[in-house]
């Protein structure tokens, strides 16, 4: 079951936000805006993600950016981004659950949001598919 939540608005030139992150299986962080940003806008901005895990910063460019389609219904132009350390889109060895998570947005042009997507199965609770289910 894949969910997708807003987690803040890019409303400053640096844009905090902490967030509990949800037990998943895969997780995609993407900045949405309404209209047709350049990714050439980026080449100054980073996004900052820390935890009790360590601090990991991902700069934002053509590289670790890519166009989407995934916040169309939102009326909105969408761009993944990579994870630092592995270059994939998956965030979830960096993402923590059960604590917060601290992610800062520098130098993004302003009018956006940060979306996380994640993806739990419909079976979370049932024995070994997921998390297992505390018994009576």
């Amino acid at each position: 079951m894949r969910k997708l939540s807003k987690l803040s608005d890019i409303s400053n030139v640096v844009t905090e936000v902490r967030f509990s992150y949800p037990e998943a299986i895969h997780s995609v962080l993407v900045l949405g805006y309404s209209n047709q940003v350049p990714i050439e806008s980026f080449a100054d901005g980073k996004i900052i993600v820390s935890n009790k895990n360590g601090r990991f910063e991902l700069l934002l460019n053509q590289k670790t950016m890519t166009p989407c389609s995934w916040l169309d219904r939102f009326s909105l132009h969408g761009f993944l981004l990579s994870d630092p350390n592995s270059g994939s889109w998956d965030w979830n060895d960096i993402l923590t659950s059960g604590s917060t998570n601290l992610l800062i947005i520098t130098n993004a042009p302003v009018g956006g949001g940060i979306w996380l997507s994640y993806t739990r199965p419909s079976g979370w609770d049932l024995p070994l598919i997921g998390k297992r289910s505390k018994q009576p």
